[in-house]
């Protein structure tokens, strides 16, 4: 590379690199190519020092173009804005820290980084194509708004420890089918789906350290984690579901090794699966509203939980309470509870098999 035909703004990121030198550059355009060549080697290092891209407020111009690239240095490109999205497709990197940042989309197939992936605060015009990917940190979401119909396409993505979502907003699906999460994986707060569409679809999704969508998370669309292996406990303490005439949540064939938390305002507009689940501790359905008129409002028929079922207190449900050919180790606590399908059963039991207590008192 010929320094004399760098900018000025390039050449200041170009003596920054061998140290790892943070360099801001508001709005300043600096070309993506320079940055791919710095990265991939055309910058010397210096004796005793650990190179590193830090470049941070830049526009970037033209494509970032990473695509089966070994890349050995950390690569932090945080509040800059890009002309195209940047490709990682098949790449090996470290860190690659993109937060703040506006782009058109990221494609990053197959890609292996060794590290984190911080993508939290990122406004994305285009999807987020993570299909394959191998993320051996995190990989953060956090407050990200994105904006696509297939917003997030990770299936098979591994991700070795968390993979945080809390807060985002995600206008389209969230797909991580087949995924492997070694940490947690938390919703908290987002904003996932469109209306008619899917939502969160992770079927067989194995997530090690337990799944959170609790604390005002919304889904729009089904929102399906059917034939999911979740560690821990899953939560979904105040999620609000609307699928209307369709299923809100579809948990059928679901495991989980700790409780499962229906509660605390969680409401929904559509059905409730839970055919088939395992739960190995107890399933909390207290102050929870399910609506799917004239249909199932919670479809549960041969569950297996370990340790009981408690539909109560303020549990409230327009539809069938389906529980047929459930086993429950432990109580089923009704107490209280408002159950209405008009000209319908409301509470069907047939064959539940229950170790403990089965209360149904004081409700309607």
């Amino acid at each position: 590379m010929i320094i004399e035909d760098l900018s000025e703004p390039e050449l200041a990121l170009w003596e920054a690199f061998p140290t790892a030198r943070p360099v801001d550059l508001p709005g300043t355009p600096v070309r993506a190519a320079i940055i791919a060549r710095m990265l991939l080697g055309a910058r010397e290092r210096l004796a005793g020092q650990t190179p590193g891209m830090h470049l941070s407020g830049a526009r970037i111009t033209g494509r970032l173009d990473l695509s089966y690239a070994e890349v050995q240095h950390p690569l932090i490109l945080t509040k800059c804005e890009f002309e195209e999205a940047p490709v990682f497709t098949g790449a090996r990197t470290g860190l690659v820290d993109l937060a703040a940042s506006r782009a058109p989309g990221l494609r990053a197939v197959d890609a292996v980084i060794r590290g984190a992936l911080r993508l939290e605060g990122c406004e994305m015009a285009g999807p987020i194509q993570l299909t394959g990917a191998h993320v051996s940190g995190t990989l953060n979401l956090s407050g990200a708004a994105i904006h696509a119909l297939q917003a997030v396409h990770a299936d098979g993505l591994i991700v070795d420890r968390d993979l945080l979502c809390a807060n985002a907003v995600i206008d389209g699906e969230l797909r991580v089918v087949g995924a492997r999460i070694g940490g947690t994986m938390t919703l908290d707060g987002a904003r996932v789906g469109r209306s008619g569409g899917f939502s969160l679809t992770a079927e067989g999704v194995v997530i090690d350290g337990g799944l959170s969508c609790a604390r005002g998370f919304r889904s729009w669309g089904e929102l399906s984690v059917q034939d999911a292996r979740i560690g821990r406990r899953c939560v979904f303490s105040g999620a609000q579901l609307s699928n209307p005439d369709g299923i809100a949540l579809n948990a059928e064939r679901l495991s989980v090794e700790g409780g499962l938390r229906i509660d605390d305002g969680f409401s929904t507009e559509g059905e409730v699966l839970l055919r088939g689940a395992r739960v190995a501790g107890s399933l909390r359905f207290a102050q929870a509203g399910l609506a799917n008129p004239g249909r199932r409002a919670l479809n549960a028929p041969l569950m297996e939980i370990g340790s009981g079922l408690r539909l109560t207190p303020g549990f409230v449900a327009n539809g069938e309470v389906f529980l047929d050919s459930t086993q429950v180790r432990g109580s089923v606590n009704l107490d209280g509870g408002t159950l209405s399908n008009p000209g319908a059963t409301a509470l069907s039991l047939r064959r539940l098999g229950v170790t403990g207590r089965l209360s149904c008192s004081e409700g309607r």
